[in-house]
């Protein structure tokens, strides 16, 4: 018995297993694929040995490398040519590199240790070097394999000892808050799963110690409170490791819409920690042959997560980041999640999303800088880490047999296709998702992040969305209000999407359709209004990163490659030599949250090295405290620097000007932006008397073009109407209205995913809605209506001309004229509102007949209004369903014609569609709750034993007038309805009651009960 850190520790027998010993396995075609792409990272992985120190780094985490190289060590067929090294020196470097990093860990020297016994995130990189170890195990020395078992019981006693009360915060590094969690601004899966590594390593390693038990509860515990919601846990009793789900769970660690956030904003790959972390646990079980515990199968709510990570993916298969902007294209890092779901559970979605990331990673890694698996951030900090996971996944896919076996992925097209939907994440989160078989749109309305995200073709390479990158609206700063109004299938007969933003006395709205197409339109909110911020890139073998992109509209086609202007760093920006005394930036829009941050502004003048403004008075519109005044600008100290107020940063604007004491011609200037703090978009202004301004440069640099349409790359088409601007291009952006608001002040957008210039151009020619009061804005994407009162008082009841060819009329809800040229449809909209009308039916007559009006009620519902002369007979179909009625309308005769098939929307049920509850995995016997609230009578949920319930989110706080249930045939079981408005607290159900929450409860159930086939709630 030793006495370690305060801790007693047990010297307990040797590992179960060794890497002389491995158990059989073989590999598949993504596990050849992964274990080249270990060969190909070697070089950098090789890159950081210390030859010195006789190791790669250690405190720094290079040295979670190993993993991989005992991976390339242990398995596949090694090829030195590839890894740039050859196999006994790679095989040196490992030992070595481990004995190295384990005598230098905490709970191996406690004295002069340099780094572990630290949680966050200490005992996730120790988890790393235990797993390499066990794979190198037979080539360890007796003390490196001692020190190897010594840091891992050390850690996970340390976790099981202080549970969910640390005492010592030195210790932690980040908190979980106990086991309460947290969800609102910084979820706490993550801290959470950072936790399990190093128990499940005890639990593996060492299942012999007498801490064991121990170890495997409080692995469980955290695991199983990783997604913690208890809305759905705590009416979940299915039994993990013995114990419900309701009993284990403690924690609230996200919304009750499967969604999270992380630095106060939606963060993917913080997402995917649900499933990243029993990703890492389960290769420790498959190693040592031991049974994998049921907590790392199924974890609760893994499901919903992902159908979450789905909704909002990308053709490369991984989740767009549409707010942080430090986890973008982090490819390395997003990999094993999917392995997890796909060859641990066995999901067919998660197998084809897999296979998209593998085939981005290929032409990613071999891209510069060549071989690494992370690109794109600041620093190497995720490089080796991702060279672990990478490993991991490569043992997943090796022993799939032990696992969910061999997974058949769906198509790329059915990927899509059972993503596709829209989901209001709510209010807090701040966006909504709208998934298309052909495309990927999100109205954000997250303070600071305002924008009308738009990714054709689901194209992450395409529209850059992340941190402050506008999209549409050409500033992301917070609005005075921002509505959006979500449509689904299931409750509106369509998915779509309707949102206006008002700024001051200036509106915008954004529609997204169900065929991937969206509408933008405004009242010119800013400069340069329909922005977009684009990628340009070359990676040879990632579709349209070919270094440059092409412009096309009606009067010509430009090429433009790229110019790295806009991307942080040091940037020159030349001119025509221009006499000025003054000089300003001018910042239009900035990167991140932390607005501008210049170390140095530097001014020349023609042929001259000479900087005219060094150490010349400098002003700007705001600064950061006092070391960070105006003057650290052109103070020549590169560690020094100027940064605008947090005050003024929302804003997106700022100024910073310097005074070069007496006019000089200025052809050019440098500015060496801070790294994290720099404009996408800015100007340099310069001046002769501090008063008149003229522009001498901008970022992005624009090229204007003529025309009402616009084709980038064949990738996006847009059709421009009412705008007086040019259109404006540049490597990296456009400007659907490049110039001031007021030239955007009538402007209508139309946007498509991939197509021709050619088709771009017909679609330009299409008649469009017209007609009604200015601010009515109106466009026709195919059938589908976009209607927008950009103004704050209400449109009621304004003649909108609808133009349509032939003698088949396309009806919308609501009341509609027809007319020989299309309908007058009548529209009513509140104040600063967008709504979306999918075409419904479809009338014909076998002759022009005048005088009829049309109300479509719903999709059940027609009424006819006749005030012609002469008896008409029509042909109503549905385009729902195809039912067809064909009726005989005399002069003055008003007739309803009703609809039986399919169901009825849009409904006023609070009930249809909405979430459900319990969540995954759902106890033996019940059906998904979601069968309920489908609207199809054909389907049930069926609680499957006693003491179930259903619980359904009513999606916001209603007064609940009724509530109705419709059983199938058989003995309705004993049930109870109660209400909650936090999902916490629960009550009886009493008429009227204000609910957010609404549970079936079903105290006792036999089989030959019915099933709940419809559940309908009305509000008051």
């Amino acid at each position: 018995m030793a006495i370690l850190l305060g801790l007693v520790v047990v010297v307990s027998p040797p590992p179960v297993a060794a890497s002389s010993d491995l158990p059989p396995g073989s590999e598949d075609d993504l596990a050849r694929l992964y274990y080249r792409l270990l060969l190909e990272n070697t070089r950098f992985q090789e890159s950081t040995w210390n030859e010195d120190e006789g190791s790669y780094g250690v405190e720094n985490w290079d040295v979670v490398g190993t993993l991989g190289n005992a991976v390339l060590l242990k398995f596949g067929t090694y090829d030195e040519t590839i890894a740039g090294v050859d196999k006994e020196t790679l095989r040196d470097h490992t030992v070595r590199s481990i004995a190295k990093a384990v005598a230098r860990n905490r709970f191996v020297d406690p004295e002069q240790g340099t780094w572990g016994a630290r949680v966050y995130w200490d005992a996730t990189m120790e988890a790393y070097l235990a797993d390499a170890a066990h794979l190198m195990w037979d080539e360890l020395d007796a003390t490196t394999r001692e020190n190897v078992l010594t840091m891992i019981r050390g850690e996970a006693t340390y976790l099981a000892d202080v549970g969910a009360d640390p005492t010592d915060p030195s210790r932690e590094g980040g908190t979980t808050n106990g086991l309460a969690g947290g969800y609102l601004r910084d979820t706490k899966m993550e801290e959470m799963g950072a936790r399990t590594m190093m128990l499940s390593a005890a639990d593996a390693y060492l299942p012999g110690d007498p801490d064991a038990p121990r170890w495997r509860e409080w692995l469980d515990r955290w695991t199983l409170n990783m997604a913690g919601l208890p809305v759905a846990d705590q009416v979940n009793p299915t039994p993990i490791s013995g114990t419900p789900v309701s009993e284990w769970n403690t924690a609230h660690n996200i919304f009750d819409t499967y969604t999270s956030e992380n630095h106060d904003t939606w963060n993917g790959m913080y997402q995917q920690s649900a499933s990243a972390y029993p990703g890492r646990n389960i290769p420790r079980y498959l190693l040592t042959g031991r049974p994998i515990p049921p907590s790392q199968l199924t974890p609760p709510n893994n499901d919903e997560l992902t159908d979450v990570l789905n909704r909002l993916g990308t053709r490369a298969g991984v989740p767009v980041e549409h707010m942080i902007a430090d986890r973008q294209h982090l490819y390395g890092r997003s990999l094993l999640p999917l392995t997890y779901r796909a060859t641990v559970t066995g999901d067919r979605m998660a197998a084809r999303a897999e296979r998209m990331l593998a085939e981005h990673l290929v032409p990613y890694v071999a891209a510069p800088p060549v071989g690494r698996l992370v690109k794109f951030g600041q620093g190497t900090q995720y490089e080796t880490e991702a060279r672990a996971e990478l490993a991991y996944a490569y043992l997943l896919h090796y022993w799939r047999h032990r696992l969910a076996g061999d997974v058949r992925p769906v198509s790329e097209r059915e990927y899509f296709r059972l993503a596709s939907g829209v989901s209001d994440f709510g209010e807090v989160p701040g966006h909504v998702a709208h998934q298309t078989e052909h495309a990927l749109a999100i109205p954000v309305s997250k303070p600071g992040y305002a924008k009308f995200v738009y990714l054709p073709n689901h194209d992450d390479w395409f529209v850059n969305p992340a941190s402050k990158s506008p999209s549409f609206l050409p500033s992301v700063a917070t609005p005075d209000s921002f509505t959006v109004r979500t449509y689904t299938k299931t409750r509106d007969g369509v998915d779509a999407t309707a949102s206006v933003v008002r700024r001051g006395t200036s509106y915008a709205g954004f529609t997204t359709l169900p065929d991937g197409s969206v509408v933008y339109a405004t009242t010119g909110t800013g400069e340069d209004e329909g922005y977009l911020r684009l990628f340009n890139l070359s990676i040879p073998g990632i579709p349209g990163l070919d270094g440059d992109r092409t412009f096309t509209t009606a009067s010509g086609q430009v090429t433009l490659p790229r110019d790295d202007l806009g991307n942080g760093g040091t940037q020159t920006l030349t001119f025509p030599a221009t006499t000025v005394r003054h000089l300003r930036m001018v910042g239009v829009q900035a990167q991140s949250q932390w607005g501008y941050s210049m170390y140095e502004f530097e001014a020349y003048g023609p042929d001259s090295d000479v900087n005219l403004a060094l150490a010349k008075p400098a002003t700007a519109s705001s600064f950061y405290g006092e070391a960070s005044t105006p003057d650290k600008a052109v103070d020549g100290d590169p560690t020094t620097r100027w940064a605008n107020s947090a005050d003024e940063r929302p804003t997106m604007r700022a100024w910073w000007a310097v005074d070069l004491g007496a006019e000089v011609e200025v052809a050019r200037v440098r500015i060496r932006w801070q790294e994290d703090a720099w404009p996408l978009n800015y100007r340099i202004e310069g001046s002769v008397d501090g008063e008149t301004w003229t522009t001498l440069a901008t970022v992005p640099r624009w090229t204007t073009l003529d025309g009402d349409w616009l084709n980038v790359d064949g990738r996006a088409g847009f059709v421009i109407k009412g705008s007086t601007n040019p259109i404006g291009v540049a490597p990296e952006a456009v400007a659907l209205s490049h110039g001031p608001a007021a030239g955007a002040a009538g402007m209508v957008v139309r946007g498509y995913p991939a197509q021709t210039p050619d088709e771009t151009a017909r679609l330009a020619r299409q008649p469009q809605p017209s007609g009604g009061p200015s601010t009515l804005r109106a466009a026709l994407n195919g059938e589908y209506l976009s209607l927008f009162n950009l103004s704050d008082d209400p449109i009621d009841k304004a003649a909108l001309t609808v133009p349509q060819e032939g003698a088949t009329r396309t009806l919308y809800r609501g009341v509609q004229r027809l007319t020989p040229d299309g309908l007058t449809y009548t529209v009513s909209l509140p104040a600063a509102s967008a709504a979306v009308e999918p075409p419904r039916f479809t009338l014909t007559s076998s002759r022009r007949v005048s005088g009829l009006t049309v109300e479509v009620a719903d999709s059940h519902t027609v009424v006819i209004h006749h005030e012609g002369s002469e008896r008409a007979v029509v042909r109503l179909t549905s385009l729902a369903t195809g039912e067809r009625r064909t009726v005989s309308v005399a002069p003055g005769e008003v007739t309803t014609v009703g609809f039986a098939k399919g169901v009825r929307t849009p409904t006023t049920d609070l009930a249809r569609g909405r979430l459900t509850y319990p969540g995954s995995p759902l106890p033996a016997g019940m059906t998904d709750p979601d069968l309920a609230v489908d609207g199809d009578p054909d389907t049930a949920w069926r609680p499957g034993g006693p003491d179930r319930s259903l619980v359904v989110n009513l999606a916001g706080r209603h007064r609940v007038r009724a509530v109705t249930p419709v059983w199938t045939s058989g003995s309705v079981p004993p049930y109870t309805v109660e209400t909650s408005v936090d999902g916490v607290t629960w009550q009886g159900w009493t008429p009227g009651a204000e609910a957010h929450y609404l549970a079936i409860r079903v105290p006792s159930w036999r089989p030959s009960h019915a099933s709940l086939a419809e559940l309908r709630v009305t509000g008051e």
